[in-house]
């Protein structure tokens, strides 16, 4: 009894630890996405070092949801299925977002830095 008491227990906390898997994505994924965006307008206003920060620290942000969606990868992968829900695909949405603002941010800074190097010439 008690054996069986203890699964009950453990599956009720895994499930509890599953259900805020998709907030924690989506808090760390929208984390992320705003610090590119800052970074951006930073980049516009020429404070490219500011930029350069922001984007360091959503790059922490987007690790932190990264590392979230690897563990649902190797828990898929060893049998365990993941519980995929609107809220799943919300998070899922935001973190590729992330992912996307990250690989435009850096061309923006470049695109900023060169147009200042630009306007400094003439």
């Amino acid at each position: 009894m008690n054996s069986i008491y203890k699964m009950s227990n453990r599956r009720k906390i895994m499930e509890n630890l599953n259900e805020n898997i998709p907030f924690q994505l989506i808090c760390n994924g929208g984390d992320a996405s705003s610090l590119f965006l800052r970074a951006i307008n930073e980049a516009k206003s020429g404070r490219i070092d500011e930029a350069k920060r922001l984007v360091e620290q959503g790059e922490e942000s987007l690790l932190t949801a990264h590392k979230i969606q690897t563990q649902l990868i190797v828990q898929e992968a060893s049998g365990d299925p993941v519980q995929l829900n609107v809220l799943m695909v919300h998070a899922q949405d935001h973190l590729m977002n992330a992912i996307l603002l990250k690989e435009l941010v850096g061309f923006f800074i470049h695109l900023y830095q060169r147009t200042a190097g630009l306007e400094d010439v003439k």
